[in-house]
């Protein structure tokens, strides 16, 4: 093998590593967005199921490919026969409209893995009920590439059509969502923590309360405490049942028990039951006190939750106290209620002074930094190390070549040089070459004439 055969593939090698190394396929990911991103455009009922399958992971296949949702987090795609070759399509980033009609509801996720075009890989899954098959669990499907590094697809969410069917609604009216869009209830740092430490409702009737709004973690978690074999309810914001929002607690009972189901939320009326909202919080714990006959229980739900003002009490921590109501009935049955209250209490506020929301890294604007390859980096300073040793023990013979190199060309520049004179001094003598014909037809005539 010559020597400057070994010096193009040298070139070669060095240039693969280093478009290995820089063009972003090591790169690092940013962390996905908060699950509550851009969702004032969502319906509260879908937020909540949504937000409690965080994390679940479903699966779709389109041959010859296999796809992975990850809820509130990534999608990643990978060749079904070699699960190794896989590519991340994005990070969560929140909620959008799928089309310009704004009639539909898309799952977002951005800043995937790096394209060849330029760009990373982004994707929109449409959330729907309109799916034709029989399903009990989710589904994802209809996966394509709609251009280069853009995807799209579709996601059937059983639990979530099981009420309505085709008919279920994902998105909020443009009114609602402008109305929520213009209520702000976090502080402009966002550095605030409210906490209710345990208050005693009743204690004839074993109710009791404890809450914390923390703007800093994006939540608000309330532990209600009441009686195993009847309902109770708290009620927020308010010392009247009018238009007042409130938790109710189901008795725990045997039919409640088999379904899980633990509470409701209400928009009470005056001196009557109201109508029941969409939930807005989930289950974070539920336990049973056996030998003092109470249960507890700790509902949570993002701080940043977007929901209808008209009808849910906007925990903040804006206000330093806040109005409680509180009933019991007799039985199971929500219905009129056996004894009730009022009260007021004062949250203990902190302020995380050296928190500032507005500081933290905005990933959208500087989502990827590129960390050291660093097995790309040992290649090539191994090829630089191979090439350095080379030229040191091969350098009299590197020289001779380029010598002899430049020595080839000077000959063929002069030689090319030469022709050219002598092809100059001919076109002189003769003429053009319109003018050498007739030139030769001329010496035939007179080899002719001589015969």
């Amino acid at each position: 093998m010559s020597l400057l055969t070994l010096l193009v593939l040298f070139v070669c090698i060095i240039a693969n590593c280093t478009a290995f190394w820089f063009y972003g396929y090591d790169q690092s990911y940013r962390d996905p967005l908060p699950e509550t991103t851009d969702n004032e455009i969502v319906q509260t009922s879908v937020i909540t199921y949504l937000a409690s399958i965080r994390n679940t992971e479903i699966t779709g296949h389109t041959n010859p490919y296999t796809y992975k949702l990850i809820m509130f987090e990534s999608i990643i795609q990978y060749e079904t026969a070699s699960p190794s070759n896989e590519w991340n399509l994005g990070l969560w980033a929140g909620f959008i409209y799928c089309d310009e009609d704004n009639d539909s509801l898309c799952l977002y996720f951005n800043d995937g893995q790096y394209c060849d075009n330029g760009y990373f890989r982004e994707t929109a899954i449409e959330l729907t009920c309109n799916y034709d098959a029989v399903a009990t669990t989710p589904v994802l499907y209809d996966i394509v590439e709609e251009e280069e590094c853009v995807y799209s697809g579709k996601v059937y969410l059983p639990e979530l059509c099981s009420k309505k069917g085709k008919s279920t609604q994902f998105l909020r009216d443009i009114d609602q969502v402008e109305k929520i869009r213009a209520s702000s209830y976090i502080s402009d740092k966002g550095n605030k923590i409210a906490v209710l430490p345990y208050q005693m409702l009743s204690g004839a009737h074993q109710i009791g309360l404890s809450m914390t709004v923390n703007e800093m973690q994006d939540y608000i978690r309330i532990t209600l405490y009441g009686p195993l074999d009847r309902y109770f309810g708290i009620g927020f914001g308010s010392n009247g049942m009018l238009n007042t929002y409130a938790i109710i607690i189901n008795a725990w009972n045997a039919q409640n028990a088999a379904t899980n189901d633990v509470f409701f939320e209400q928009l009470l009326g005056s001196h009557n039951a109201g109508y029941t909202l969409e939930p807005s919080f989930v289950v974070a714990e539920h336990s049973v006190h056996s030998t003092d006959g109470v249960q507890q229980i700790t509902l949570e739900r993002p701080l940043s939750s977007a929901v209808d003002i008209d009808e849910y009490w906007i925990f903040s921590c804006a206000d330093a106290d806040i109005d409680i109501i509180w009933s019991v009935g007799s039985d199971a049955t929500f219905a009129r209620h056996l004894a009730s209250g009022q009260d007021k209490f004062e949250f203990n506020m902190q302020q995380v002074a050296d928190y500032d929301k507005n500081a933290i890294i905005d990933y959208n604007k500087n989502a990827f930094t590129l960390h050291i390859n660093w097995t790309a980096l040992f290649f090539v300073f191994c090829l630089l190390g191979l090439a350095w040793y080379a030229v040191k023990k091969y350098r009299q013979q590197i020289v001779a070549f380029g010598t002899n190199l430049s020595s080839n060309m000077n000959l063929m520049t002069a030689a090319e040089n030469e022709d050219n004179t002598v092809l100059r001094k001919v076109t002189k003598e003769y003429g053009s070459a319109q003018d050498v014909e007739p030139l030769i037809s001329g010496q035939q005539t007179r080899l002719n004439d001589t015969e």
